[in-house]
């Protein structure tokens, strides 16, 4: 049996779906960084920057990608690359820089992925 939740905004690690995603796998698609090779998680609220000054276009323009370990930026451009090399990878585990994914994968029964609105960056 398969179910689909979905649900935005998160409310905290305790409430609405994060309880949910935080009993299963709790899976986050990693990218590489196209300067230092490092992976991270898409993750809206750790690596994503625009400049808040000036018009909507302005954000919009200006909006990156951030590589947390150089602060290298990714632009729109870089999306399908960056989608084409990147893993799931579960909380409790860790991917090299080679996308080799490490570890045993959480949670029993339930497989759960974390899909971010920076999955659709563009």
């Amino acid at each position: 049996e398969m179910t689909l939740v979905n649900s935005s905004p998160a409310r905290g690690a305790d409430r609405g779906i994060e309880a949910l995603v935080a009993r299963g796998t709790d899976e986050r698609w990693h990218v590489p960084c196209k300067r230092c090779r490092s992976f991270f998680a898409l993750d809206y609220e750790k690596v994503f920057r625009f400049d808040p000054k000036g018009t909507p276009e302005d954000a919009a323009h200006t909006a990156r990608v951030v590589c947390p370990w150089c602060e290298c930026p990714h632009d729109g451009a870089d999306k399908p690359a960056l989608m084409r090399a990147g893993a799931w990878v579960g909380a409790e585990q860790s991917i090299d820089a080679d996308g080799v994914v490490q570890g045993e994968l959480r949670g029993g029964s339930i497989a759960s992925f974390r899909v971010d609105g920076l999955m659709g960056f563009a």
